[in-house]
């Protein structure tokens, strides 16, 4: 019959057409492989789930830290007694390997309990600054990929003209200088979420003259690599990224310390150097559907309330603090306006 004829149409009467704009298929095909098409599509259209990645990096100051007689295994053993224990160590590979340390902390979602908690901790004793906290939602098998810092310009040649002027040319590149971290996460059959983590951090440490007296900088540069697995709502806590800053500081007599050629014997330059450290905590949240997308929406915005009065009273203990010292120490130029009047 017509009709039989019809259902033994060569595959070439089967047509496909993508429509990127909607997201759709337009598909032309006899009725009953129409079916077997529409099932297939059915069965492989389904919603990725989706990890919710919250990091939050922050700096240490060693100097700060065996001044108060503490080290990270007293914070380790502090956020224990708080709720937070360590289920176990994680190994990294990389560069760094006899340095790096990494901590997974199961967290009791019960009892309120979240990474904050522990970064508060070290806040309320003055040992760390936060440097970045970045949160990404990308699908499963997905890269997500963060990046902190600026462009630096580095001199790459330089050339002396030919004009009798002895002045030169600089030919400047720009680079990237800061961190950058790339986390992609698997996620297993039982929520637990394997995560393939790289990490490159670059810092500009001085500068040394090449050439005709032209600057270039001096950099620094880390990298690691770690492949770790973490249950779905607990936090990673990855260290051991150390490095040694020194700074000049100089300080002066106001006024005096400004005059032409005298001036100096009212300044003081004194260097200090310090060993800092990066800490990076990572919690990978699973996504599976809208309402657990909405449960963290929610818990998100409940978070940014308690970061605005986090800072708030940062801020006050800051003033507070200042206030208390420039009242028990009087500045350089009350000390000289006193012996002068003594003097007298």
């Amino acid at each position: 019959s017509k009709s039989e004829k019809s259902e033994k149409k060569s595959p070439s009467a089967i047509t496909i057409v993508p429509v990127e704009s909607t997201n759709t298929l337009l598909i032309t095909a006899p009725p009953t492989i129409l079916d077997q098409i529409q099932h297939m599509i059915k069965n492989l259209d389904i919603r990725r789930r989706q990890v919710m990645i919250e990091v939050k990096i922050l700096e240490v100051d060693h100097d700060d830290l065996n001044a108060l007689g503490t080290n990270w295994t007293n914070i380790v053993k502090g956020l224990q007694r708080s709720g937070h224990t360590i289920t176990h160590t994680v190994s990294m590979a990389g560069s760094l390997t006899d340095t790096l340390f990494a901590y997974q902390f199961n967290r009791d979602l019960n009892d309120g309990g979240s990474i904050d908690a522990a970064i508060q901790f070290m806040r309320s004793k003055g040992l760390v600054k936060i440097i970045s906290e970045p949160k990404l939602l990308t699908a499963d098998n997905q890269k997500a990929q963060i990046k902190i810092g600026q462009e630096e310009p580095f001199v790459k040649s330089v050339t002396k003209l030919n004009d009798g002027s002895n002045n030169t040319v600089s030919d400047v590149v720009y680079k990237d200088i800061g961190l950058e971290m790339t986390i992609t996460p698997h996620i297993n059959a039982d929520r637990d979420v394997a995560l393939e983590i790289s990490f490159k951090s670059s810092s500009i440490l001085s500068s040394v003259s090449v050439g005709d007296n032209q600057q270039v900088p001096r950099t620094g540069k880390r990298e690691a690599n770690a492949n770790v697995t973490v249950k779905d709502g607990n936090f990673l806590i990855m260290g051991g990224f150390t490095e040694r800053r020194r700074s000049v500081i100089e300080k002066k007599v106001p006024l005096l310390g400004s005059v032409p050629i005298l001036g100096w014997l009212f300044r003081s330059k004194s260097a200090t150097e310090k060993e800092v450290e990066l800490l990076i905590f990572i919690i990978p949240k699973v996504v599976e559907n809208e309402s657990e997308a909405q449960a963290l929406l929610n818990e998100h915005r409940i978070d940014s309330d308690d970061v605005l009065e986090a800072a708030r009273q940062d801020i006050l203990r800051h003033a507070k603090d200042r206030f208390l010292r420039e009242e028990r120490e009087p500045n350089v130029q009350d000390k000289h306006d006193k012996a002068k009047h003594d003097k007298k």
